[in-house]
């Protein structure tokens, strides 16, 4: 198909099969203005004798000019090039795959551009990906990926201190209990915010499973020391009581943490430190004569 004389209107079979395409297919002269284009392509308001970068700059995707111009002119061609476009209406932004070729249009040079749209595609890995990666009731990270997270994190920086915390919050049973399972459910969602909230761009949050979630936060400048970060941390959760048709559901964290790299150098270590501290607040309220950490 890269040789264009069947475009001519005198060709039916070869004009329909041009047209029938679904990718987008522009074709421009050695000028580099457009002179064919299918119907499909109709969506980007086209004209004959539209410069390549007239219509690059109109869905401001003017920085792949030079490149696209030089991969034609001076290479094999385009193949699979990936570009975001806006197409400037309701369905935002769409993803398309660039392929791109230099071929001989009656005895002169052409430049022919296919663009196959896979938005929906795009939105299917994304979604695929999201479940693969976060949690489905609450929308923070899942165990798998905080821990790939957090070994990265040691693996990239191995000097570069960390707050690593596991939070499991009192009396979860009672509340799934007496409310039902959806009050439950709720009471996990606003856990996740209020974490979120917390962390905000310092770090992750994740959600182990039941009502365990844990976090990792690298700001030790905003969070200066572990009594800091705790005590912080649950004045958070007690200004964000959640209420029920009137019925005033506190959520009470038990929190322990750890610190890499002076308290573990693994995830494991990590885990098991903080773990041992988070039960240690949690024993510490059934006996209020004992110490606190």
């Amino acid at each position: 198909m890269y040789k264009y004389n069947f475009l001519s209107p005198m060709n039916k079979q070869y004009e329909t099969l041009f047209n029938m395409q679904s990718n987008y297919i522009l074709i421009f002269n050695s000028n580099w203005e457009l002179t064919d284009w299918n119907e499909p392509s109709a969506i980007f308001n086209l004209k004959t004798g539209m410069s390549f970068e007239e219509i690059l700059r109109f869905y401001h995707v003017e920085e792949h000019m030079e490149k696209f111009k030089n991969m034609l002119e001076k290479s094999d061609g385009i193949h699979e090039f990936p570009l975001s476009v806006d197409f400037g209406d309701e369905s935002g932004l769409h993803h398309l795959l660039v392929d791109g070729k230099r071929f001989i249009k009656n005895r002169k040079v052409a430049y022919f551009y296919s663009a196959r749209d896979v938005t929906n595609e795009r939105k299917a890995m994304d979604q695929l990906e999201y479940v693969a990666n976060y949690d489905q009731l609450t929308g923070v990270a899942n165990r798998g990926a905080f821990v790939k997270f957090a070994e990265k994190y040691i693996r990239d920086n191995p000097d570069k201190p960390a707050y690593f915390g596991l939070i499991d919050l009192d009396h979860f049973k009672g509340i799934n209990d007496y409310y039902g399972h959806h009050v439950g459910d709720q009471v996990l969602q606003e856990t996740a915010e209020i974490l979120k909230q917390f962390v905000g761009r310092t770090g992750i949050v994740g959600r182990l499973g039941g009502d365990e979630f844990v976090l990792a936060i690298n700001d030790m400048d905003a969070f200066q020391s572990v009594d800091i970060l705790i005590s912080r941390l649950k004045a958070l959760f007690k200004i964000n009581a959640l209420i029920i048709d009137d019925d005033l559901i506190p959520i009470a964290p038990s929190v322990g943490i750890s610190i890499f790299p002076s308290e573990g150098k693994t995830y494991d270590e990590l885990y098991m430190l903080a773990d041992e501290r988070m039960y240690h607040d949690k024993n510490a309220k059934k006996s209020p004569n004992q110490e606190r950490r």
